[in-house]
C-alpha cells in the first residue's frame, strides 16, 4: 500500500515534473499541463493537445507566456463553470484564476514571454529565428524554472480548494 502524499510533496513532485518535461520535451504550456495531468489527474489528451500552440507566447510569437495559460486551463478544468447560463459560477472561476496571475507577475514581473524572457536571459529571443542562440543562452534551463513554478503554482490553487 502506497502512503498518501503530503501537499508539499505533491507540489514538489508537480513542479520537479514540469522541469524534467520543459528540459527534455519543450513545449512550456504542454509541459506545465502534463505535469498538472500527471499528479492531479486534471484533464485528459484532448486537454493536452489543445495546449499545443500556446508555447513560446501563443505559436512563439512572445506573447502570454504558454506556461502561464496552461496554468489558466488547468485551473479553469477544476474550477470552470459547467452550464453557460451559469454566471455565477463562471463569476467565482475567476478567482483561482486571478490569484494565479497575480503570484505569476509578481514572481516573473510580467505575464508576457517576451519580458519573462528579458528578465531571465537579459534579452528576447525569437523561437522562430532565433532558437539556436536561445538554447546557447541557457533558455531551456530558464524557462524550465518558470514551468516548475507556474505548475506548482497552479497546482497548490487546486490543492487550496480540497483543504
Amino acid at each position: 500500500m502506497r502512503r498518501q502524499l503530503s501537499k508539499a510533496e505533491l507540489l514538489n513532485q508537480v513542479e520537479e515534473s514540469a522541469y524534467r518535461y520543459e528540459m527534455a520535451y519543450h513545449g512550456c504550456s504542454q509541459c506545465v499541463l502534463r505535469a498538472i495531468q500527471d499528479h492531479l489527474k486534471v484533464g485528459n489528451e484532448a486537454t493536452f493537445r489543445s495546449a499545443s500552440a500556446l508555447a513560446g507566447g501563443v505559436a512563439l510569437m512572445g506573447d502570454s507566456c504558454g506556461a502561464l495559460i496552461a496554468g489558466m486551463m488547468a485551473l479553469g478544468l477544476v474550477f470552470g463553470r459547467r452550464n453557460i447560463e451559469d454566471f455565477a459560477e463562471l463569476a467565482s472561476s475567476l478567482v483561482p484564476a486571478q490569484a494565479l496571475y497575480t503570484r505569476f507577475r509578481e514572481e516573473f514581473g510580467s505575464c508576457l514571454c517576451r519580458d519573462v524572457m528579458t528578465t531571465q536571459l537579459g534579452r528576447f529571443y525569437d523561437l522562430a529565428t532565433e532558437y539556436q542562440q536561445f538554447q546557447e543562452a541557457g533558455g531551456y534551463e530558464r524557462c524550465s524554472r518558470v514551468v516548475a513554478k507556474t505548475a506548482r503554482m497552479a497546482a497548490d490553487l487546486i490543492l487550496a480548494a480540497e483543504d
